[in-house]
């Protein structure tokens, strides 16, 4: 494939199909589908079509899929000759966008994420996973139990962690979900500390700007009289007012 190749896009792709870092085994499916005139009008078959290709966009961060008719029916097991017909009509019906893409990426769709986003991936190598299971006994590090055992990133991805071993520990569904939750409480503390602390000091930001435009007009003021001084050789009677 070559650079600026021109490939099919899923319209409006970042705002529904949104997948954090990882590369989802599913779509999203919304219900504003029910009153979409132009999804009712479209053929069976290329409602059909447009399912499969959604699945297919899912494996690219951007939602692209290559403008290849003959690989879009093997992938999706459709004959040729309706494809063909089909992503006609979906391009006609706005559902599908032709655009060039800058350059190619063999990247994965994981890394292409992690770049874009600005944060690690979630996936914990079997490697990974096999040292910390045996560092931690197999057990809850917060409760001992060894029954419903999960991998957590101690330090979330979303906040800076990483699948190291370092950040990785045993800890079972319960404890797991109770220190979500906990996480999520902090932030939406800070978040209202935040909210709190902007709203007590406008009065004072307020204050700051009302006195800085009441010193720029005395200044200002100041100005004008001082070249209001009557001028050497300018004659009794005339001023020469501030430029």
């Amino acid at each position: 494939m070559s650079a600026n190749e021109v490939r099919y896009r899923v319209k409006n792709w970042e705002k529904f199909q949104h997948y954090k870092d990882r590369n989802p085994p599913w779509i999203r499916m919304h219900k504003s589908l029910l009153d979409n005139q132009e999804f009712h009008e479209l053929t069976p078959f290329s409602s059909k079509l447009l399912m499969f290709l959604w699945l297919l966009a899912s494996e690219n961060v951007n939602g692209y899929i290559p403008l290849d008719e003959k690989r879009i029916a093997f992938r999706t097991r459709l004959p040729l000759d309706e494809v063909k017909v089909s992503l006609d009509e979906l391009v006609g019906h706005g559902f599908l966008l032709t655009c060039e893409r800058a350059e190619n990426s063999t990247k994965s769709v994981v890394e292409q994420l992690r770049e874009k986003n600005n944060f690690g991936s979630r996936y914990i190598s079997n490697k990974v996973k096999g040292d910390v299971w045996n560092r931690d006994g197999g057990k809850c590090q917060q409760c001992g139990t060894e029954e419903d055992i999960e991998f957590d990133h101690i330090h979330p991805i979303s906040k800076g962690g990483t699948s190291e071993m370092a950040n990785i520990q045993l800890l079972c569904r319960s404890c797991n979900r109770r220190k979500r939750t906990q996480i999520a409480g902090q932030s939406e503390q800070v978040a209202t500390q935040n909210e709190t602390l902007l709203r007590k000091a406008q009065p004072l930001l307020e204050r700051c700007t009302t006195e800085t435009e009441t010193e720029t007009e005395t200044e200002t003021e100041t100005e004008q009289n001082i070249s209001s001084v009557p001028q050497e050789g300018a004659g009794n009677g005339f001023w020469i007012i501030g430029n």
